[in-house]
C-alpha cells in the first residue's frame, strides 16, 4: 500500500498555516458536536433531495441539523413545514453522518483520538446491523437506495466511509472488516449491480462504488462486475465520453458530476497499487475529462451552462475534482489550476488540505478559438469578446431542447447565459427552465425543439484565425434546417441565423442579457403572449397547453412594436451597454419581455423577434459599449 499522503507534512501545515490551522479547528468542533449529538433511526424513512424547494418561490431550503421540522427557504426566508421536507431531512443527515465517517478517519490521522474510531465503527455498525429495515421513498423504484432516498445517495455514502476506513485502516480488525462487507459492502455492491442499466451519470457513480468495494476489500466478483460489464466503468468512458473529453450528456454540471468519482475510485487504486490492463486507457480518458472545461471556460472562470445543471457554476464549484487530479496525475495544466484557488479568500477543504500544494503556481493558460466536432460546441475568442456555442445533442438524459444556443461575454463579464435549473421538482424546471424560449435560440410554432431524435449539427465552416463558425443542423423540427453562423471580433459579435422549413411557420427568435432593456420604437403593452394561462383576467394556474407547448406564460412585461427596417435595442448595466442591432425584414414584430432565472425572484430582460415564413434570416450584431 502506498502512502499517497504525508501526515507528517499535513500536521506541519496545519501548525504553521493559518487557514489551516483554523479550518482544522472549526472542522474538529462541528465534527465533536456531531459526533456528540449523532442519532439515527432505522425506521426514518429517506425523501428525494430535489423535492427540498421553498413552497413559495422555488427557492432552494438550508438544511439545519438541528431542526428536522422548519424548513427556511434560501432566497425569500419563507419557513416551510411539511412531512416531505422532514424525509429529505433525514436524507440530508444521513448524508452527514456517511461524511462524517470520512472525516474521522482524517481527524483520528490527525490526532490520534480514539473517539473518531468509535464513531466511525457506531456508524458503520449502525448500518450493518439495520439494512434489511431501511426505507425509502424514491420518485421511482428505479432509483430506490437503501442507506439514503437513491441507489446514487448511496454509492456517494460507500465511496466516502471506505475513504474514511482507508485512512484509519489499521485500526480496524480482519474480522471488522469482514462483518462489514458481508453486512453492509456487499448487500451494496449488489444493489449497485443491478441498477447500472444505461450510460449515464448515476450508473457512473454505482459502479465506481461497486469497484472501489471490490478494490478496497480485494473481492474479484466486484472488481469485475464494476469495470468489466456491461455499463460498467470501461463501458461508460468507451461510449460516454467525446472524442475531445466531454461527457456525452453535454451538461459541464454533470461532466464534472460524472468524473468525481472515477477520479476518487483512482485515488484508491493507487493506494492499494491496484491494476488492471486498461488502467492506462483509464488514466488517459479522465485526463482528456479534466481538460475539456478548461477549453470552454470563460475569462472569469465561469462555465458554459447548457442542459440540466445549479444556475451558476465556475471552475470554483470542482475545486476538490481538480485537487484530486493535481496528485494523481503528473499534469503541470491541473497543477495551474489548483492555483487559482488559492486567488482572494482561500476556501478551506479537506482536499484543498491534503492534495492542493501549488500555491506557487500561476494559471497562465490562454486556449483560444475551439471547435469540438464529436461534442457539438466550441468557444470562439477574440480579445475581450467570448462566445459559447452549442450545436448537437448525443442523449436525451438531462437534455433542454435549445441547440443552436450560445452564451456571451465580454471582458470577463457573462452577460448572457443558460440559467441551468433551480431543481427537478420546482413548477418552473418543468413550465420555464426546460423550455425551448429560455435559450437564446429559436422556437417554430411555439413548441418545443422536437425530442424525438438527437439533432447532431455539423460545422461546414470554421476559422480560428477569424474566430468564424458556421454550422447546420437538421431535424430539431419536421422539414426544417437551421444554420447559424457567428463571427466574433473585439467588443462586437456577426450572427447570422437562417431557418429554412418546407412550409410556413410561427417563427420566434430569442435572446436574453443582463441589464436594462430600452428600445427608442414606440412600444404597446400586451396582457400576455399566452392567453389560454388566463381566466377573467388573471392567470390561470389550470390553462395549459401540450407539454412542448408551455412556457410562454412565464413571458413577462411584454411590449412589442412592429417593423420592416433596421433595428436596435439597449441592455444597459453600470459599465456597459451591450446592443443588439437587428436587419429589417418585412412582417418582423420585436418583443421586448421579463423572464424568470433560477427562481421568482430574480428576473431578467430579453427580445422576442416574431415572423411568419417558410424561409428567413435573422442577421444581428452583438456590440459591447462601454461607458
Amino acid at each position: 500500500m502506498i502512502e499517497i499522503i504525508n501526515w507528517e507534512v499535513i500536521k506541519t501545515r496545519i501548525k504553521n498555516t493559518e487557514w489551516a490551522g483554523k479550518f482544522i479547528e472549526v472542522t474538529k468542533e462541528r465534527l465533536d458536536g456531531f459526533i456528540e449529538s449523532y442519532h439515527d433511526e432505522s425506521s426514518r424513512i429517506t425523501g428525494w433531495f430535489h423535492h427540498y424547494n421553498c413552497e413559495k418561490c422555488q427557492g432552494r431550503l438550508t438544511f439545519n441539523i438541528e431542526n428536522s421540522e422548519e424548513h427556511v427557504c434560501s432566497v425569500c426566508g419563507q419557513v416551510n413545514k411539511s412531512e416531505t421536507f422532514t424525509k429529505v431531512w433525514y436524507n440530508m443527515y444521513r448524508g452527514r453522518a456517511n461524511t462524517s465517517v470520512y472525516e474521522s478517519g482524517i481527524m483520528y490521522r490527525l490526532t490520534g483520538e480514539e473517539k473518531y474510531i468509535k464513531h466511525m465503527k457506531r456508524v458503520l455498525s449502525f448500518y450493518s446491523d439495520n439494512y434489511d429495515d431501511f426505507v425509502s421513498e424514491p420518485i421511482a423504484k428505479r432509483f430506490e437506495g437503501k442507506l439514503q432516498n437513491q441507489h446514487l445517495d448511496d454509492a456517494s455514502a460507500v465511496i466516502a466511509m471506505i475513504q474514511g476506513i482507508d485512512m484509519a485502516r489499521e485500526r480496524f480488525s480482519d474480522e471488522e472488516l469482514k462483518y462489514y462487507y458481508e453486512k453492509l459492502f456487499k448487500k451494496e455492491a449488489e444493489m449497485f449491480d443491478f441498477f447500472a442499466n444505461r450510460i449515464y451519470n448515476i450508473p457512473v457513480w454505482i459502479k465506481c462504488a461497486q469497484a472501489m468495494v471490490g478494490v478496497f476489500f480485494n473481492e474479484e466478483e466486484h472488481i469485475q462486475k464494476g469495470f468489466y460489464s456491461i455499463y460498467g466503468i470501461l463501458d461508460q468512458l468507451k461510449k460516454g465520453v467525446t472524442d475531445e473529453g466531454m461527457w456525452y450528456e453535454g451538461s459541464m454540471h454533470y461532466h464534472y458530476y460524472t468524473v468525481h468519482p472515477i477520479a476518487m475510485l483512482m485515488f484508491i487504486c493507487r493506494r492499494v497499487e491496484f491494476n488492471i490492463p486498461e488502467m492506462q486507457y483509464i488514466y488517459d480518458k479522465i485526463e482528456k475529462m479534466f481538460e475539456y472545461p478548461l477549453k470552454m471556460m470563460f475569462s472569469n472562470k465561469r462555465l458554459p451552462n447548457p442542459h440540466d445543471g445549479h444556475p451558476y457554476i465556475d471552475i470554483f464549484n470542482y475545486r476538490t475534482h481538480y485537487e484530486y487530479a493535481s496528485i494523481i496525475y503528473d499534469n503541470p495544466l491541473f497543477k495551474k489550476v489548483c492555483s487559482m484557488f488559492w486567488d482572494g479568500e482561500v476556501k478551506p477543504s479537506f482536499a484543498r488540505l491534503l492534495f492542493n500544494t501549488w500555491e506557487n503556481e500561476a494559471y497562465d493558460v490562454e486556449f483560444g478559438t475551439v471547435n469540438n466536432p464529436s461534442s457539438g460546441t466550441a468557444m470562439l475568442r477574440d480579445k475581450r469578446t467570448e462566445l459559447f456555442f452549442r450545436y448537437s445533442t448525443l442523449t436525451h438524459l438531462h437534455r433542454h431542447p435549445d441547440e443552436m444556443s450560445f452564451e456571451l461575454a465580454f471582458d470577463g463579464d457573462v452577460v448572457s447565459y443558460d440559467i441551468g435549473n433551480g431543481g427537478y421538482a420546482s413548477s418552473l424546471f418543468v413550465e420555464w427552465q426546460r423550455k425551448t424560449l429560455c435559450h437564446n435560440t429559436v422556437v417554430i410554432d411555439e413548441s418545443d425543439h422536437m425530442r424525438m431524435s438527437l439533432p447532431f449539427g455539423k460545422a461546414e465552416e470554421f476559422n480560428i484565425e477569424d474566430s468564424y463558425i458556421k454550422v447546420k443542423t437538421k431535424a430539431l423540427y419536421e422539414a426544417t434546417d437551421f444554420t447559424r453562423a457567428f463571427k466574433v471580433a473585439e467588443n462586437k459579435v456577426e450572427d447570422e441565423f437562417l431557418v429554412h422549413s418546407w412550409d410556413t411557420h410561427l417563427v420566434d427568435w430569442f435572446f436574453y442579457c443582463e441589464g436594462e432593456l430600452t428600445c427608442k420604437n414606440e412600444t404597446e403593452e400586451i396582457e400576455t403572449l399566452a392567453p389560454e394561462y388566463l381566466k377573467n383576467g388573471s392567470p390561470d394556474p389550470h390553462g395549459r397547453k401540450a407539454p412542448r407547448q408551455a412556457g410562454y406564460q412565464h413571458l413577462l412585461d411584454v411590449k412589442k412594436f412592429e417593423t420592416d427596417d433596421d433595428w436596435t435595442a439597449n441592455f444597459e448595466l453600470p459599465d456597459k451597454i451591450i446592443r443588439v442591432t437587428m436587419k429589417g425584414e418585412p412582417g418582423t414584430t420585436v418583443h421586448l419581455v421579463n423572464s424568470y432565472t433560477a427562481n421568482k425572484e430574480k428576473t431578467r430582460h430579453g427580445l422576442m423577434v416574431r415572423r411568419r415564413a417558410d424561409k428567413t434570416l435573422f442577421a444581428t450584431t452583438y456590440e459591447c459599449i462601454y461607458k
